[in-house]
């Protein structure tokens, strides 16, 4: 008998003796090369990480690619992705179109990434008092149009706490501060049902006697009589442990709030006003953003830079820092990413997320 090899089967077969030899070396061969079919090697990390790398439909799963900027070069230029400079890049935002918003706080602009990648910065008109944006943090923009913008402002130690709002179409940008000079607003979350958002921080309590009683709250963004920005204040429970404030906040299709609460514990809000800690046990230290998916049955979360997944309570490593790749796309280990804030796509196969290396990158889940 002699034994046939088809795409990695055998087959048995009646062969004369003779041949025994030259086929079993053949065996051997075809056994060999099977072997390396199932184990492919990673692909070439790009030579050139300041250069986007455009992923074909043959990528690897956690295929990381730079969309828009230069590796650690800070500069301020519109164009053709790998042609296009960042001062920094913080927040983040998806439209329906694929459109990308970009917070760029160093040079104090909101840039656009198209989806055939070319960078170009959006106009945000003065407000009535002449003034321009200064320290932008996060930008959302809704259905209509309407751009937001969450920014810092010179008192309380610069906390981001002031929201400019532009209406399509318009040539002054509307500004709201805080409610109280008391206030501290850190976040700024689109409702997946309502055409309006949440926003959410920190609350100071003076009693006059050197104390300060402090509260994280969150609030519909909405104006209220006065024009100001911010209705139907929540609230949320003494968190235990940790300090109150908002840091981070989504809102989930399942109507769950998930909130960041000091960078450091991960929480959820339902409807009924349940307010319970997530993964205590992880000992969370430094999470910067947190999103969903629509089934809410995985978060993505940024912690100290990596990218990580939560699914039903495990927290799975994604992509993360790798200083001695400096900067380069790749697949997992092979890149290294300091992501900053995320967003999703449409189809959830892909995370887009800012580089705190002055880049705009995404990684390929699937």
């Amino acid at each position: 008998m002699y034994i046939s090899i088809t795409s990695c089967t055998l087959k048995v077969i009646p062969m004369k003796p003779n041949l025994y030899k030259v086929l079993l070396a053949g065996l051997v061969m075809a056994t060999l090369s099977c072997k390396r079919e199932d184990q492919l090697p990673a692909p070439e990390i790009n030579s050139d990480p300041t250069l986007a790398a455009a992923a074909g439909a043959d990528h690897r799963p956690m295929t990381v690619v730079t969309i828009a900027g230069k590796y650690r070069t800070r500069d301020y230029v519109d164009g053709p992705g790998d042609q296009a400079r960042f001062g920094t890049t913080a927040g983040i935002e998806l439209t329906d179109d694929g459109t990308l918003y970009i917070v760029d706080p160093y040079n104090q602009k909101i840039r656009k990434i198209t989806t055939d990648g070319i960078v170009s910065t959006v106009n945000i008109p003065k407000n009535s008092r002449g003034e321009s944006l200064s320290r932008p943090n996060l930008v959302r923009v809704q259905k209509d149009g309407t751009i937001n913008v969450l920014a810092g402002t010179n008192d309380y130690m610069g906390s981001p706490n002031k929201f400019w709002i532009v209406k399509p179409g318009a040539t002054t940008s509307i500004t709201s501060g805080k409610r109280s000079i008391n206030d501290d607003y850190w976040v700024l979350s689109k409702d997946p049902y309502n055409d309006y958002m949440f926003i959410g921080g920190l609350e100071n309590t003076f009693d006059g006697l050197g104390n300060n009683y402090q509260n994280a709250f969150l609030e519909k963004f909405l104006p209220d009589e006065n024009g100001v920005y911010g209705k139907e204040r929540q609230y949320l429970p003494p968190p235990g442990g940790y300090s109150p404030v908002v840091t981070s906040l989504f809102c989930g299709y399942n109507a769950v709030k998930y909130i960041v609460l000091h960078s450091q514990a991960l929480f959820k809000l339902t409807p009924s006003g349940l307010f319970q800690i997530l993964y205590q046990s992880n000992n969370f230290v430094s999470i910067n953003d947190v999103i969903a998916t629509k089934d809410s049955q995985t978060l993505y979360i940024t912690e100290g830079g990596a990218i990580k997944a939560i699914t039903k309570g495990k927290v799975r490593y994604l992509v993360g820092p790798h200083t001695n790749l400096k900067g380069k796309d790749g697949v997992g280990a092979n890149a290294d990413v300091y992501a900053l804030n995320l967003a999703l796509s449409k189809d959830e196969s892909t995370l887009y997320f800012t580089d705190n290396s002055s880049r705009v990158r995404k990684l390929l889940l699937l």
